[in-house]
């Protein structure tokens, strides 16, 4: 578990909070990864998990001249060590929400840029699915008719976002 958020306010706690109980829920214990630790404790630690959760927040991963600050690079380095373990054969789920994303695709294109401010802050839509995301999503392709009906047509999801990566954007990129 990464909270990879330095803001402290009540809405924030409340998020991770959320998201504890939602990764207790599943039988999963918790095991908090600060970003203030070292490439040696990091990987210490990662040696003692079987997954991986970025959570959602509202830092800004990158510095003023464009670098990125300490949550990018601590984020980027677990990634790292998550896809190194998978290309052994090891099996090590990473899941992503809100700002976790941002923290992957800053990681995979190498550049804050490839994010574009969205003013997408406190509501409700629908969602859209791709044909490639319908067939190929491991979390999608199980997903009832119904379920994916309502998020498509019933304003079913919440948005809370200040950058995304775009749809024309992933197309270049090809992430």
């Amino acid at each position: 578990f990464f909270f990879n958020d330095t803001a402290t306010t009540e809405i924030y706690t409340e998020q991770i909070v959320g998201s504890v109980r939602c990764v207790q829920e599943t039988g999963a214990r918790v095991v908090p990864i600060r970003y203030d630790l070292s490439k040696q404790e990091l990987t210490t630690l990662f040696n003692q998990i079987n997954g991986l959760l970025f959570t959602g927040g509202s830092t800004v991963l990158w510095n003023e001249d464009g670098s990125w600050n300490l949550v990018q690079e601590v984020g980027t380095f677990l990634m790292e060590l998550v896809i190194e373990a998978n290309n052994k054969g090891i099996y090590f789920p990473l899941w992503t929400t809100c700002q976790g994303h941002e923290i992957i695709a800053i990681a995979i294109a190498g550049d804050y840029r490839v994010l574009s401010y969205v003013n997408s802050e406190n509501h409700i839509g629908n969602l859209s699915f791709t044909e490639a995301g319908n067939s190929n999503s491991q979390i999608f392709q199980y997903m009832s008719n119904s379920l994916k009906e309502a998020l498509q047509n019933n304003s079913a999801s919440y948005f809370n976002h200040n950058y995304a990566i775009t749809t024309q954007t992933l197309s270049l990129i090809h992430i």
